[in-house]
């Protein structure tokens, strides 16, 4: 696991509030969030969502999606802030939640892949936005983001290799 210094204070709150209380969201429509569901197209990993179906025939360059980590890295990302209501007396409780739903990725994409894939899951929370998304490692292909760069981001950023 790599954190950057933004994501360690961001964590380092977090253990400071109180965690005695419960929360109940519902996520009507967005289980493939929670019990995610992948897929090997073209070769890619993609977690499966509505976009799924109308994937074209294979994948094709362009000028903002240049490579296959490129295209995972944007089909494979969710706001979680788009599902879950957090209060504004709470806005770190969407970070905690989306360490649980890291979790859930992390031990999906582990069973599935493990033994032919390198995948790199990544976390990005801004203090009010978490952001969920992962992609496979080419060696053909750069990166998303520059991991030696990471304490350069604004963002906290939590980086898992699976």
């Amino acid at each position: 696991m790599i954190i950057n210094k933004k994501m360690q204070e961001y964590l380092a709150e977090l253990d400071r509030l109180l965690q005695g209380e419960t929360y109940s969201i519902e996520l009507p429509g967005y289980e493939y969030v929670i019990f995610p569901q992948f897929i090997e197209w073209n070769e890619c990993v993609l977690l499966e969502n509505d976009e799924t179906d109308s994937l074209p025939a294979s994948f094709k360059p362009t000028t903002f999606i240049p490579d296959r980590t490129g295209f995972e890295a944007n089909h494979n990302h969710v706001h979680l802030n788009d599902l879950i209501e957090v209060t504004e007396d709470h806005p770190n409780e969407v970070l905690r939640i989306a360490l649980k739903i890291m979790r859930l990725w992390e031990a999906g994409l582990y069973k599935e892949f493990h033994k032919t894939k390198k995948l790199l899951l990544i976390l990005t929370f801004d203090g009010e936005d978490a952001v969920l998304r992962f992609h496979a490692i080419r060696e053909t292909e750069p990166p998303w983001l520059n991991i030696e760069s990471l304490d350069s981001f604004l963002e906290g950023v939590l980086l898992v290799e699976i």
